[in-house]
């Protein structure tokens, strides 16, 4: 009778043990993630690093909402820092903390300037000058936070009756294949490396999917199948000649149609939040690839007599996704000349990177940083049609004020530091 306790209680010990160890070899900051302090001061914070290896400190910091279209980078601030592990896993470090609220995040460093693990330690600490001010100051927050909020609301709810407007002339009953609205339910429509990194689920399985364009962070792998992308195409071809006057994809591009007025942002945001997320996650923890939960979709067209070309620009997105969907082209390549506050921009100051989509071989994918700068070279013949998504993280677009508010305002984790 005592059998069944005994392996209940071994089986608890393992359990609590596999939970130690995962712990300790994560990387994490061992200080309690929401702190408040009475009043400036040096604060210390102690990191763990699990293994042999260094990382990217960043610390921001900011006393009210952000009401950015294109938020700071994670490298705006001049407060970055690279800690190595020594021979105690546990590295204490000291900051000068003033007035606000701050958030520290950590990134294990691998041998590209852009290349992290995927590990991300967090610390949020807010810093007051005593009760009634602290109270004061919530307070403001949240009022700025529920204008943002109300901002918010209004644009989506002009969109939505935008895409209300679009969708009316192109009811489920005119489409030509009505399963590209639930692509992501279609494995067949998924490219078989895709498929067996997706079935792996393993960090290595990701990165041998995923190959570098450039060591700045830009990525190229096979997403879709020829099959899908062909679907695609026709269904464009029939929205055109019907005469469904989709909005233009964005302010620089005059050619293609915005997919979500089309109906397809549920499709596109689970592509993005569900099936890409482990992708995002490890190669973009930096620009908040763990938490995009918003999107814009549409698809952009380069033809002789229509745009040729585009100018070098950033996007407005965290991260974005640029598939080629197959029609032949010759030129057209697409140039990228460094990412927004790059770290090293001492040493590479101008990027030159040239990326050609395959002519004709569809499904091929790149992904980068929204505020990498980039743009389209000359197309000098064909036609070249491509698929693109801007994805976004209202996490990443948050001030550290209101990461703060969202996420240890009503933690149990917050504690008032007595000095």
């Amino acid at each position: 009778e005592q059998q069944p306790f005994v392996m209940r209680l071994v089986v608890l010990i393992v359990f609590l043990g596999n939970v130690v160890a995962a712990h300790e070899n994560s990387l994490h900051f061992v200080d309690r993630s929401c702190q408040v302090l009475d009043r400036p001061r040096s604060f210390e914070a102690t990191l763990w690093i699990p293994s042999a290896g260094c990382v990217l400190v960043t610390h921001k910091s900011s006393q009210s909402v952000w009401f950015y279209d294109v938020p700071p980078t994670p490298f705006a601030s001049a407060r970055n820092r690279t800690i190595c592990r020594a021979s105690n896993p546990e590295t204490t470090f000291s900051v000068e903390l003033d007035e606000g609220y701050h958030e520290f995040r950590a990134f294990q460093i691998g041998t590209g300037a852009f290349d992290f693990t995927g590990e991300v330690a967090e610390l949020r600490l807010h810093v007051s000058l005593g009760g009634g001010h602290y109270d004061e100051r919530i307070a403001a927050l949240e009022r700025q936070q529920a204008q943002k909020r109300k901002s918010h609301n209004e644009q989506q709810a002009s969109l939505s009756l935008q895409r209300a407007a679009v969708v009316s002339r192109y009811s489920p009953e005119s489409r030509r294949h009505p399963e590209l609205w639930f692509l992501t339910s279609h494995d067949e429509f998924f490219s078989s490396a895709f498929l067996e990194a997706e079935r792996a689920g393993t960090t290595e399985a990701w990165r041998k999917l995923a190959r570098p364009v450039s060591e700045s962070g830009v990525w190229q792998f096979e997403l879709f199948t020829p099959h899908f992308c062909e679907l695609m195409v026709e269904e464009l071809d029939r929205i055109e000649a019907l005469g469904v006057n989709a909005s233009r994809p964005n302010s620089m591009n005059n050619f293609g149609a915005v997919l979500d007025e089309l109906g397809f942002y549920e499709t596109l945001q689970s592509l993005v939040a569900t099936r890409l997320r482990p992708l995002t996650k490890l190669l973009f923890p930096h620009w908040g690839g763990d938490s995009l939960d918003s999107h814009h979709g549409f698809v952009v067209r380069y033809k002789l007599g229509e745009d040729l070309d585009l100018a070098q620009h950033m996007d407005e997105s965290e991260v974005t996704l640029n598939v080629n969907l197959g029609r032949r082209f010759t030129g057209g390549e697409v140039f990228f000349a460094g990412a927004r506050d790059h770290p090293s921009a001492t040493r590479h100051p101008r990027e030159d990177i040239n990326f050609a989509f395959d002519s004709g071989a569809a499904g091929g994918a790149i992904m980068h940083a929204g505020q990498h700068y980039h743009g389209a070279r000359t197309l000098t013949g064909g036609e070249r049609v491509n698929l693109i998504v801007w994805a976004r993280s209202s996490k990443y677009r948050s001030s550290p004020a209101e990461n703060f508010l969202n996420e240890c305002r009503a933690s149990s984790s917050l504690s008032r530091e007595e000095l």
